[in-house]
């Protein structure tokens, strides 16, 4: 953004009593809410690496040499950062103008804008979660699909049925026994019994509300107690762009494997004057998000 003396009129000046940006009064950081895992490095990469886990133990006869068991590499992968960044630029005259205090207002304003791109980058795991095979540690795989690499064992974080559910009740339900039944690299249960954070768009607040604070089964007749109530935390993620698609990981960060690397922190700095005698301020930061396993997590598209 480039601003000369002219550019803003009157802002500048004595006797307006009110100016009204039209941006947002805050952005939050949801990001810890969406992936569990806030990573900081001062390394150029992160090298993120799965290993197949000791199977379950096994029976020996007296005398007889026990059984052996080892980890085993399962996928590597190199995670490199995004750059993201902001500049502003102002004239000398601009600078020496009663408009110059409008120049570090915009500092907040302009690390608003990194936490949206923040917020913009973590949610996308999940809006790109069904279609993006970049973002993960096994080449070519989304996110979230019933056919995952798994060692030659079933490999899903999707809907058993194999429909789209819809956020209510039996979807929850559905996506507990999901989650609950995935198996490890060795083809064992991982029961995964903790508690369970479910991502859901705005439009879908209404509904998380009665889930989470109703004691029967919401919109059913059925007077059963409240299980999407049991075990489960509501998040609202207002950066979800699908208006019925919901999400859900398990709450425990080692159980589940989506993640945000911090490598560079959002720093702002005044760079020295130009030729032109333009100012300019450059805020920049690096980071990337990504998932290095698919246990632990879970989405659909909804209904």
């Amino acid at each position: 953004m480039a601003l000369t003396e002219g550019m803003l009129g009157d802002v500048g000046h004595l006797g307006i009593d009110k100016l009204f940006k039209v941006e947002s009064a805050k952005y939050q950081d949801y990001s810890e809410e969406i992936v569990g895992n806030v990573i900081k490095t001062k390394e150029s990469y992160y090298k993120m690496k799965s290993l197949i886990g000791l199977g379950a133990a096994e029976d020996f006869a007296e005398g007889a040499e026990a059984p052996l068991d080892d980890y085993a590499p399962l996928f590597v992968k190199n995670f490199y950062p995004e750059r993201i960044g902001k500049m502003i630029e102002f004239t000398d005259d601009f600078a020496w103008s009663e408009q110059y205090r409008l120049i570090a207002g915009m500092q907040p304003a302009i690390a608003k804008s990194f936490m949206l791109k923040v917020n913009l980058i973590a949610a996308g795991l999940d809006n790109l979660g069904f279609t993006d095979t970049t973002k993960g540690i096994v080449a070519g795989e989304t996110l979230y699909m019933s056919n995952h690499s798994n060692n030659g064992y079933a490999g899903s974080n999707v809907s058993s049925t194999g429909t789209n559910i819809a956020f209510g009740p039996l979807g929850i339900e559905q996506m507990k026994a999901d989650i609950r039944n995935q198996v490890s690299a060795r083809g064992d249960i991982m029961d995964h019994s903790g508690e369970i954070i479910v991502k859901y768009p705005n439009a879908l607040e209404g509904r998380a509300y009665a889930l989470a604070n109703s004691d029967k089964m919401v919109g059913t007749n059925n007077n059963d107690a409240a299980f999407a109530k049991h075990g489960v935390r509501y998040v609202r993620v207002p950066f979800l762009v699908s208006p019925t698609a919901w999400f859900a990981r398990l709450a425990d960060n080692e159980e589940q494997g989506l993640f945000m690397i911090h490598f560079k922190p959002y720093s702002i700095e005044k760079l020295a004057k130009d030729r032109r005698l333009m100012n300019a301020y450059i805020a920049s930061q690096k980071l990337v998000a990504g998932w290095r396993d698919f246990h632990g997590t879970w989405a659909t598209a909804g209904a």
